[in-house]
């Protein structure tokens, strides 16, 4: 590691150090930094800056986002996650970061780019919040992989956001009739000028399988004739739809756990036994509820829920409502986990414990009555 002398215009004398070093790209390049008053010291800045570029890596955190979502692409990621990745990482990532070295962005620079999330003006919900902290949070892990960068700023910074909302909202069954019965009243519904570009009655069937059986929306939609067995009243759930850029996209489901064929309440069959002759296609692959948008189903239970004045609630909170319902028949968290299609009963643990206060009652009973038996026995002896 030469260190050279040159000499200023005063004749004092200086040193600059000179060297080469291969960077990110795989390109040679040169490095030269002079106005060092020792050669040690020219010598110390060479040692420097070659190790940090060790343990510093200087790739652009741009092309760092850019391999990683070649990296999920490889994976075969469902095309609408690989497009909601690309829109944060464009929309809230890449307008801090872009051009800085992944080796620069360190846990201050996080840190304050977390704050600012918080402080946005479009007041960003907490679930949205942690998932674009947790997208950061794969790309370094993905750099700390492949570009062996030492460490992950965005882990040391911890999470932020929430990954699931404290409250949830669901209907009881005597809500939900309100609705449905408010849905199918054409009359009224003009009087108060709602059009709907979907007729009243696919809408109450749609609504009808996602309270009582708990569908999520693209699987509702992804139904087709071939997955209704109207002889055995059961429902085969194995796939679900996505409209993606102006195109109808039938999809995997969302785990191995979402595919799963369970029994339709009575009511349901009843109303699909009705509906579905009526169709005039009963082509065994083709969707049964093609009439039927998300935004429809938005557009009609918030305008209904307005007008009866239900607290409104999300399409997905259906679902809730299910497993609500579902949990105050008695049935088990196993029980539940089956019929919604959850992966792990970790996540119906996790989202439905509110629903169960009654089991925390019921094991102080048991507890009492352990007590009172071990009393008694004592009592006798």
């Amino acid at each position: 590691m030469p260190a050279y002398k040159y000499k200023l215009k005063d004749g004092s004398e200086r040193y600059y150090a000179k060297f080469y070093y291969t960077n990110w790209k795989g390109e040679r390049k040169q490095e030269f930094k002079r106005g060092f008053n020792r050669q040690k010291d020219a010598k110390a800045y060479e040692i420097d800056f070659l190790a940090k570029l060790a343990t510093n890596p200087t790739v652009p955190f741009e092309i760092l986002a850019e391999k990683y979502l070649e990296n999920c692409k490889s994976k075969a990621l469902k095309i609408t996650t690989l497009s909601n990745k690309e829109y944060l990482i464009h929309k809230h990532i890449l307008p801090i970061f872009a051009d800085k070295p992944i080796g620069d962005i360190d846990s201050y620079m996080i840190a304050e780019w977390q704050r600012n999330l918080y402080k946005s003006s479009e007041a960003y919900a907490p679930t949205y919040i942690h998932n674009i902290n947790n997208l950061l949070k794969y790309i370094f892990d993905y750099a700390v992989k492949i570009y062996k960068l030492p460490s992950n700023p965005v882990r040391i910074c911890g999470s932020i956001g929430k990954a699931r909302n404290d409250h949830m909202d669901y209907w009881t069954p005597e809500e939900f009739n309100l609705f449905i019965n408010a849905l199918q009243d054409t009359k009224r519904n003009r009087s108060a000028q709602i059009k709907r570009k979907t007729d009243e009655h696919t809408l109450s069937v749609a609504f009808t399988i996602l309270f009582y059986c708990g569908l999520r929306v693209g699987e509702l939609l992804a139904l087709t004739h071939d997955d209704v067995n109207l002889e055995n009243s059961r429902l085969s759930i194995t796939k679900t739809y996505k409209r993606f850029k102006g195109t109808d996209l039938i999809l995997e489901p969302k785990t191995k756990a979402s595919v799963r064929n369970i029994k339709m309440p009575a009511i349901v069959h009843k109303m699909l036994s009705e509906f579905l002759p009526k169709l005039s296609s009963a082509n065994a692959q083709e969707r049964i509820f093609q009439s039927i948008s998300y935004n429809s189903l938005y557009r009609a239970i918030h305008s209904e829920a307005k007008l009866l004045g239900l607290k409104e609630i999300r399409v997905h909170d259906l679902r809730h409502s299910c497993a609500s319902m579902l949990a105050n028949a008695g049935c088990d968290y196993e029980q539940i986990k089956a019929f919604l299609g959850h992966n792990d009963v970790r996540v119906t643990l996790n989202i439905y414990t509110h629903l169960y206060p009654h089991k925390f009652d019921d094991i102080a009973n048991k507890i009492d009555k352990l007590v009172n038996t071990s009393v008694e026995e004592n009592k006798q002896n």
